[in-house]
């Protein structure tokens, strides 16, 4: 089609001298905001550095598209809303996509639909590998400068449930959360009382996985990274009951890194509790109101190698209209302040329900491709802001099993990466 068309028409009827009417085919794109993305690609160079890990195995006389061409045209489209490849054939010549991936307007189209699905599942394992270190590496560099001396470094970890439809490689029936699914665990990290969780590493698991499957892996590659970029803060981590495993606290213990991990109920804890649990209850009658008690004790599970500190919220809810409820919760720690303290402390992990809740409307955390004979998020890189954009590659675990989300860079070249300020946990042990 040629770039403009021209159409005259005369209206005698209606006026004396001739009127033209010209309709022009302009090159015009509802996709302005890429420009943004585009630049803000250039100052952090996280593309380059993605392509730079990618092996490329194509016959170099027959290559049309470059690989860093077709890892921007994807990573842009799923910044933008286009999360399917089968879009690629209307925005092959979108002007914006075109200066987004390096290109004049005009130059050729961008990759077709199937040139971009050859090429999301032609990475192999070490390619995912080394994308994951590049990703982290240069999103933890892009965090050095904006919190340089930080106090605390706080680590969540948190898995989360994305539904499966079909017969899906690694999708199995999950008991707790009733459906077929995969299983991916989130790990973000946070500094001193910043409230802003960093989505870092995600990493995808069957639908049945244990919960502590892939921890030590991750954090094993994870803390040494963290250690060298700030080496005076102080690490902690913080989970649900789920994580309170022997072999996760043994590993902490040795690398001397703090931890607020929650606690299931049990006879032998209930039975400690039981007289103070009596009291709150009297006082909650009497008062016709909430009232809560924070104590601490000893205690060793079954299966843990020592005693440890294990905290204690005994409350009793008082709501109007409503009978009185019992809400006991337990934490094992290695603070050494107030148990209510440690509580406020622990409060900081309940924000990773929206954390994911983010992942997975913005950044479309739950599209999964087949790649190299493993089911591997596909949504990251492309919901570049920097919290989100800090999930986009997961770090390589369990062998050669790797974790690749194409959305979360996308979210760090829109968002950059802007502070949230608020309240947070308080910042001393």
């Amino acid at each position: 089609m040629p770039d403009t068309c021209t159409d005259c028409f005369l209206f005698p009827e209606l006026f004396h001298k001739p009127l033209h009417v010209k309709f022009s085919d302009q090159r015009l794109s509802s996709d302005g905001g890429l420009l943004l993305l585009k630049a803000r690609d250039r100052k952090m160079n996280l593309c380059p550095r993605l392509a730079d890990a990618i092996l490329d195995r194509r016959d170099a006389a027959k290559v049309e598209h470059s690989l860093l061409s077709q890892l921007q045209q994807r990573i842009f489209a799923l910044a933008a809303g286009y999360a399917d490849t089968n879009q690629a054939a209307a925005l092959a010549n979108d002007p914006m996509f075109k200066l987004a991936c390096g290109r004049s307007l005009d130059d050729s189209a961008l990759a077709s639909q199937p040139t971009l699905s050859r090429f999301e599942n032609t990475a192999s394992a070490s390619d995912l590998y080394r994308m994951s270190s590049a990703f982290i590496d240069a999103l933890l560099a892009l965090l050095q400068k904006r919190h340089r001396a930080p106090r605390r470094i706080w680590m969540d970890v948190d898995p989360t449930c994305t539904p499966t439809y079909g017969a899906q490689q690694l999708t199995l029936f999950n008991g707790y959360y009733d459906t077929w699914c995969y299983l991916p665990l989130v790990f973000t990290i946070s500094f001193d009382a910043d409230p802003r969780k960093y989505p870092l590493v995600l990493l995808l698991r069957p639908g049945n996985a244990d919960a502590m499957q892939g921890v030590l892996p991750v954090l094993r590659r994870l803390i040494p990274r963290l250690k060298t970029l700030w080496r005076k803060s102080h690490l902690w981590l913080r989970a649900d009951s789920a994580f309170a495993r022997s072999d996760l606290l043994d590993w902490l213990d040795q690398q001397r890194i703090g931890y607020d991990i929650g606690v299931a109920s049990n006879g032998v804890l209930a039975r400690e509790m039981k007289e103070a649990l009596e009291v709150v209850r009297e006082l909650a009658t009497r008062d016709q109101e909430t009232v809560t008690f924070y104590l601490d004790t000893l205690y060793r599970a079954k299966r843990w190698s020592r005693p440890r500190r294990v905290l204690c919220k005994v409350e009793v809810v008082h709501a109007l209209e409503k009978a009185p409820r019992d809400n006991v919760r337990y934490l094992v720690t290695t603070g050494t302040s107030s148990p209510k303290h440690g509580f406020g402390r622990y409060y900081g992990h309940s924000d990773m329900e929206n954390s994911i809740k983010e992942l997975k409307h913005d950044a479309a955390l739950g599209r999964f491709f087949l790649l190299s004979g493993q089911r591997q998020p596909v949504s990251s890189d492309s919901f570049v802001g920097c919290a989100d954009a800090c999930s986009g590659l997961g770090l390589l675990v369990e062998g050669r099993r790797a974790s690749f989300a194409n959305g979360y860079a996308a979210h760090l070249f829109a968002e950059g990466c802007g502070s949230g300020q608020g309240d947070g946990p308080a910042n001393r042990d």
